[in-house]
């Protein structure tokens, strides 16, 4: 290959370093793309990570707040109904309280009958001397000052104690178990 003059061998040494200068500025340049690339693709990976490690921890978080709302509001359901049985369970101590002696005293006739013994009849002071004068000529009728609503009877190998406040006080669970079937019958089928 002939150059001829200097000059023209000038300019091909300078187009050859040129061509050498952009083929290695076009080669770090891609060099520096990919890199580029594969720090940005590597940044995205660990972001999307982050993203699903803090979702899934968010959505733990929320199921566990969802429980303990679930949980709290249960809780309020089921004090708001117990509230409410204690007052009806209340309410019947007190229809019993008030009772007019002819029906209460009609009502404890039926247990004198049950056995053939004559027990002895406590009763509180409310009720004594009504007692007295329906049932003194065939009974031993005695004053029993802490017997508020109800009677106790004392064979001689048994006692039967009808003291409404501790009838009611002994079957309270079981009287609770009735009255949350019958109050709450739809909501206690559905859990069936």
């Amino acid at each position: 290959m002939r150059y001829g003059n200097l000059s023209n061998i000038i300019e091909n040494l300078e187009e050859r370093e040129l061509k050498k200068e952009t083929a290695f500025f076009v080669s770090a340049q891609q060099k520096a793309d990919e890199a580029y690339q594969k720090i940005f693709d590597e940044g995205v990976a660990r972001l999307e990570q982050r993203k699903s490690r803090y979702r899934r921890k968010l959505n733990a978080e929320k199921r566990q707040e969802m429980i303990r709302i679930s949980m709290s509001e249960q809780l309020r359901v089921n004090e708001f109904r117990q509230k409410l049985i204690d007052q009806e369970l209340e309410k019947c101590v007190q229809y019993f309280h008030d009772l007019p002696d002819e029906i209460f005293f009609d009502w404890m006739s039926r247990f004198l009958g049950q056995h053939d013994e004559h027990p002895v009849i406590f009763i509180g002071p409310s009720r004594f001397e009504s007692a007295r004068s329906r049932f003194g000529h065939e009974y031993d009728i005695r004053l029993k000052e802490e017997l508020k609503i109800g009677f106790l009877l004392c064979y001689k190998t048994f006692d039967i104690n009808y003291d409404m406040n501790q009838v009611m006080r002994y079957r309270k669970q079981e009287m609770t178990n009735q009255m949350m079937d019958y109050l709450f019958e739809d909501e206690h089928d559905e859990k069936k």
